[in-house]
């Protein structure tokens, strides 16, 4: 009876930390997402390409780039629901992998550029179909309720997975510069099995046809102005407008070397912030019973332009505070988001 019940609380904790792994396409949501998130080449990514160029140049591609993959956002969602979430994930994947392992080979800054474009563009697709197909993948049994639980419990792994490799990535760099990139470009490749396995929702049945994509553009578009949404556009450009700034380009690793922290040691630091965003992400459900979304992301919106402005200020090893406020908060952000859009 004893272990009965012991087989029986392991199960769920297991089903606690995995909601809804039930389902075979969430099970493979909670992997494809922690694959997505291998984040080996976190702390030193920097160092890497200032080996092929100048600051100014990698400041330059680095801005260019990232406006493409800002633009390439835009038309991603139809692109999911008119091509079919399950396909668009399997390209973005074979995108990411192929980007990906383009800049792990790299000689000089055009081939930086050319893989961190194809990159860009697999990640927007991943993002106009990851979380949606979770969303659609729920409807199916009729469980979207859960939608809050999935998609916190997924950024808490994902955060899990991105501070175990970030702490490798910083073991692996001083052995070899390119070996974090190669390391990451192989889960990518691995992504791409895990993608082939799920299963298009039975909910998402749009064909696709050239104005049956338009029409997906322009209803996307009009969605902005919703009246639910209205409130949400500002509150959305400012946070992940905020969050991609900072972690997703030259910002965070330049302002770290600001305060004094280089390579092995910015490893050690974003590994930690990671750590603690893991644990803040999984209590979202619990803010929002406590906050409505309005007042919830209006105080995120406040602390991220505070930590912004507290950066700028010459703090040195206190400069680890307001980064550490800025990643948590964009951490917290980006499934509250979710949620809301959803």
């Amino acid at each position: 009876m004893e272990i009965q019940t012991n087989i029986e609380n392991t199960k769920f904790k297991k089903n606690n930390f995995f909601p809804k792994s039930k389902i075979k396409n969430i099970k493979l949501f909670y992997i494809l997402s922690a694959l997505n998130n291998v984040w080996f080449i976190e702390g030193n990514w920097f160092f890497f390409w200032l080996r092929f160029m100048t600051a100014g140049q990698l400041g330059l591609l680095d801005a260019s780039v990232f406006a493409y993959g800002l633009v390439a956002e835009i038309p991603s969602g139809a692109v999911a629901d008119l091509l079919g979430k399950r396909k668009t994930l399997i390209g973005a994947m074979m995108m990411t992998g192929v980007g990906t392992m383009f800049m792990s080979f790299a000689q000089g800054f055009w081939h930086l550029a050319i893989g961190f474009t194809i990159a860009q563009t697999g990640w927007a697709l991943y993002s106009g179909a990851a979380e949606a197909f979770a969303y659609d993948s729920l409807v199916d049994f009729d469980e979207e309720e859960s939608y809050d639980e999935v998609i916190s419990a997924s950024s808490s792994i994902n955060r899990i997975v991105t501070v175990i490799t970030i702490l490798l990535g910083g073991l692996l760099y001083p052995w070899n510069f390119r070996s974090t990139h190669f390391v990451w470009s192989i889960c990518c490749f691995i992504a791409i099995f895990v993608a082939w396995k799920l299963t298009e929702p039975k909910s998402d049945t749009e064909k696709f046809s050239f104005q049956n994509y338009l029409n997906q553009l322009k209803e996307g578009t009009l969605a902005l102005f919703n009246k639910k949404l209205k409130f949400f556009i500002v509150i959305i450009i400012a946070l992940l407008g905020g969050d991609f700034m900072f972690n997703w380009g030259m910002v965070k690793p330049a302002v770290g070397e600001m305060f004094g922290f280089m390579a092995q040691s910015q490893s050690l630091l974003f590994a930690t912030f990671t750590a603690i965003s893991a644990i803040f992400v999984k209590f979202i459900p619990q803010m929002r019973k406590k906050f409505s979304d309005k007042q919830g992301l209006f105080i995120l919106t406040g602390l991220m332009g505070f930590s912004y402005l507290l950066a700028g200020f010459p703090l040195k090893l206190f400069g680890m505070i307001p980064m550490l406020l800025i990643a948590m908060l964009g951490t917290l952000a980006h499934p509250w988001m979710s949620i809301v859009v959803n």
